[in-house]
């Protein structure tokens, strides 16, 4: 039986990814026949960087390269990578956690009033190792995240009370008793005020001001005592949740906004409140917490719209935490579907293993694709490099032929040897190696 001939055309990461898993079953050689056709000297395409060997072997790319934590195919796909390419334990970057290192500390700027101000970010880490195991949490569990967090900065921001006139305990213990009384078609409004009045009743010491959690406090509580599986719940349920929040929103814009102007911690704190509960609210009103969930059913406005849809100020839309989630995918002026941000962001915040990000050791050329390049070639992975795609031919909606063109050819027609060592560690380098090209 003949081979099947496999062209992979450009040396990208979807293509390397390709090229790695396809050829990461036992006895593929006896099915195909795999050669990576790249224009130029190196792999990487978006993700290339070189190393200049006129200016002490700098490294030379498009920018800061890292994974984040919640990039599970990338880490298990590179683990498999490093643990083939078995380099000796002393080699530089001879593990894959030798070429990644955990990045919780981010810095953001802010504009205001004409300065630039710096807006600081440490993410804890836990004990989860990207790209080994465990399921992402669901939307659900997500939304409860969210509203542990709003809780906690509420009450950890210098403009929350400096004590609290009712403990933990006897709030859901009241929340509990009242919403006993909370049939389907009982109106979340009349369980709110009952609960709050029960507890002024309780305290007999004064207005509901000295309270101000209340609202926001109920909204944790009640959600958490909910079963796990959203379809269980009442439509009364999510109504409550929604109005007990939207209450604590209205509450602390009226008693936060004033301050928050000379205030930078509560400043920012409202920003992230009033985002944390906008998203929460849109996601229970636009049924994106009830299996199986389509984020992308929302992606006709951008996420900013999506969020002052639900109630957010534009100043929160508009602030840097937003604004990083277009830049991210290169879309700061056009924007991102709501779905998809929404979607990217969740995980993003909420499903990293060990650390918020990883930041590669050296450039991404040597990090990914210079490892990439060595496991497949030991495969038996065939590399064309100086080709250019110049025509494809279609039939219907597949590709019949492929017209490629050399750029340049290799001294006595052997194989281009694209890497050079750099302390020990295989470089790309940032042109082609011309002593190894005719007319070079």
């Amino acid at each position: 039986m003949s081979k099947k001939k496999v062209a992979v055309l450009g040396g990208g990461v979807g293509a390397m990814t390709t090229a790695y898993w396809l050829t990461s079953f036992p006895g593929w050689k006896d099915q195909y026949e795999l050669t990576v056709y790249q224009m130029g000297w190196r792999l990487g395409g978006k993700g290339a960087s070189g190393r200049n060997q006129a200016e002490h072997d700098r490294i030379e790319e498009h920018g800061l390269h890292m994974f984040f934590g919640f990039y599970d195919n990338a880490f298990r796909t590179m683990q498999g990578v490093y643990g083939e390419l078995g380099r000796h334990p002393d080699a530089p970057l001879a593990h894959w956690d030798d070429a990644w290192k955990p990045h919780n500390y981010f810095v953001l700027e802010e504009l205001l009033d004409g300065q630039v101000l710096p807006w600081e970010f440490l993410f804890p880490s836990n004990s989860g190792v990207p790209g080994v195991g465990g399921a992402n949490p669901t939307a659900w569990e997500m939304l409860q995240i969210i509203l542990g967090w709003a809780k906690e900065l509420f009450e950890k921001t210098s403009a929350s009370p400096a004590h609290t006139t009712v403990t933990e305990q006897k709030l859901d213990a009241t929340i509990d008793k009242a919403g006993d009384h909370l049939g389907a078609s009982q109106k979340a409004e009349n369980f709110a005020m009952h609960v709050l009045h029960t507890i002024v009743d309780a305290i007999k010491e004064g207005p509901l001001t000295l309270i101000p959690n209340t609202f926001l406090h109920a909204a944790h509580h009640h959600a958490k005592k909910l079963p796990d599986d959203p379809t269980q719940h009442s439509k009364a349920d999510h109504e409550l949740l929604v109005w007990l929040l939207r209450q604590f929103r209205t509450w602390l814009k009226d008693h936060w906004r004033e301050e928050s102007r000379l205030v930078t911690e509560i400043r920012r704190a409202l920003i992230l409140l009033d985002l944390a509960v906008s998203v929460t609210i849109g996601m229970i009103c636009d049924h994106l917490i009830i299996p199986p969930v389509d984020w992308f059913k929302i992606d006709g406005v951008r996420f900013e719209d999506w969020l002052m849809k639900h109630g957010a100020d534009k100043a929160s839309a508009d602030s840097p935490p937003i604004l990083l989630l277009s830049e991210i995918v290169f879309q700061r002026y056009s924007g991102v579907g709501a779905g998809t941000c929404l979607n990217y962001t969740l995980r993003l915040a909420m499903g990293y293993k060990g650390s918020f990000a990883y930041k590669m050791q050296a450039g991404m050329g040597d990090t990914i694709f210079g490892p990439f390049y060595e496991v497949l070639r030991a495969r038996g992975v065939k590399f064309e490099f100086f080709h250019t795609v110049e025509e494809l031919g279609i039939a219907g909606k597949a590709v019949e032929t492929i017209q490629i063109g050399v750029q340049a050819r290799v001294k006595g027609g052997k194989e281009y040897e694209p890497l050079y060592p750099v302390l020990g560690l295989p470089c790309w380098p940032s042109e082609p190696l011309y002593d190894q090209l005719e007319q070079g």
